[in-house]
């Protein structure tokens, strides 16, 4: 009995015609070839390739702290879509709440939305309110609250070999987030000693209440003294100037262009973000200065060096270019442009700006993501780390040190629960951040 032989030449058009393998359409009626085996391959490939996108996101824990770090997470989350499933506000307002289900809604059921914030958010019921409050406070009640620290192993932060990281951000301003913020990154490294935790956040304007500069000073030390990997810094009064144009040519001001900018940050992979931990980490650096650049024309800026000397006009904290080590930035490119102009000359665009601008880099880095737009405009972050440390605290300095004579001449600090030795290691942490870095530029 002969047996079967498949027929490899020849296929069948949707309607039964004969016609050859490979030929677009069918020679009689027209209609187009579907080669089945290879378009279920290559959907295969498609669904195979995004559930390791959704394995990789999944060890991404972004994490809201008091208003204003509860609010931009929760914007962030409800205008992008942004697939995380382990997200956690705290301290997040009732208006911001019903704010970002009203937005979901739209896309999910209510009862969907209502179970994720019942399971997201914690109300940090603590002593201090969130702009007043001393942060000694704010951390003592913080550390006997042991549900606030089940939050941390609830999102599921725990030792494993794959990369994780904890993505906080929280305004130093708000009392709460000065004395929870250390505590949380400290519990994060208990939960997993190789996890990396970046910490995004706002230090008051230099007219603020001195108690208020006190507690920011204090809170960025101690956060720095908790071992996170990274700070990237910006001052209030400074973000509230961060203005741009739409694509439509409307004007944006920072409250709708922050989100943009924390959804580039959430939008990068767990390894990008883990890279930018590592190469601070490599070269001893916690703190970063931003500068961004939203919309800007690859044709008329005609490179992406000058979308980035653009964003130093947007740095939000200062940074003199003499004392910059490392340069590290997020490019959000179209699609198409990135196809036109290529990967690597944007990335040899960028490596030539960074050192002809900074005199002492010793490292550079450029992640791109690629976004669906038929426009030519790119977004870009651009995080600076050098010996500036001191030029940042110096923004809160005198605030500080008002606050702190007021306490000793009224002899508050046991009221306070501060220690003296507390205020010293606080004091002495800021000279020595940019007097190791200064040894490192000096070699």
């Amino acid at each position: 009995m002969e047996g079967y032989q498949q027929d490899t030449v020849f296929i069948s058009c949707p309607i039964g015609h004969r016609a050859l393998k490979g030929m677009p359409q069918c020679t009689k009626c027209g209609l187009p070839i579907i080669m089945y085996d290879r378009e279920v391959s290559e959907v295969v490939k498609r669904f195979k390739k995004l559930a390791g996108e959704f394995a990789k996101v999944q060890q991404l824990f972004p994490i809201g702290l008091g208003l204003w770090g509860s609010k931009l997470l929760l914007t962030t989350l409800a205008t992008y879509d942004i697939r995380l499933a382990r997200f956690s506000t705290m301290g997040a307002s009732i208006t911001d709440i019903q704010s970002y289900a009203t937005v979901k809604e739209k896309k999910m059921p209510k009862e969907e939305v209502e179970n994720i914030l019942r399971k997201t958010n914690y109300p940090l019921k603590i002593a201090a309110d969130t702009t007043g409050g001393i942060w000694k406070r704010a951390e003592i009640a913080a550390r006997k609250d042991s549900a606030l620290a089940d939050r941390i192993g609830i999102l599921g932060i725990h030792s494993t070999k794959e990369e994780q990281v904890a993505f906080f951000m929280g305004s130093l301003s708000e009392g709460i987030v000065a004395g929870v913020a250390p505590f949380l990154s400290s519990v994060a490294k208990e939960k997993n000693s190789n996890i990396s935790r970046i910490f995004l956040t706002t230090i008051p304007s230099e007219d603020s209440a001195e108690q208020v500069q006190f507690n920011a000073y204090c809170g960025l030390a101690n956060i720095l003294q908790s071992g996170v990997e990274v700070v990237i810094i910006m001052q209030e009064s400074v973000l509230k100037t961060f203005k741009a144009i739409s694509r439509s040519g409307a004007e944006l001001d920072s409250d709708l262009l922050l989100p943009s900018i924390c959804d580039m940050f959430l939008a990068i992979d767990v390894e990008g973000l883990a890279e930018l931990s590592h190469i601070a980490q490599s070269f001893r650096l916690q703190v970063l200065s931003p500068a961004f650049a939203y919309g800007a024309s690859y044709e008329i800026y005609g490179s992406v060096a000058n979308v980035f000397e653009h964003s130093l006009y947007n740095i939000m904290v200062p940074m003199n270019p003499e004392n910059v080590i490392v340069a590290v930035s997020i490019a959000r490119v179209p699609r198409k442009l990135l196809e036109k102009v290529g990967y690597d000359a944007l990335q040899e665009q960028f490596t030539g700006w960074t050192r002809r601008r900074f005199p002492a880099i010793r490292g550079s880095l450029l992640r791109i993501i690629t976004k669906e737009e038929s426009s030519d405009r790119i977004d870009t972050i651009l995080l600076l780390g050098g010996k500036n440390f001191e030029s940042i605290a110096d923004l809160m300095r005198k605030g500080y040190n008002d606050f702190k004579s007021h306490a000793e001449t009224m002899d508050l600090w046991q009221e306070y629960s501060i220690t003296a030795d507390e205020m010293k290691n606080i004091d002495e942490l800021i000279l020595r951040y940019d007097r190791r870095l200064g040894a490192l530029l000096k070699k």
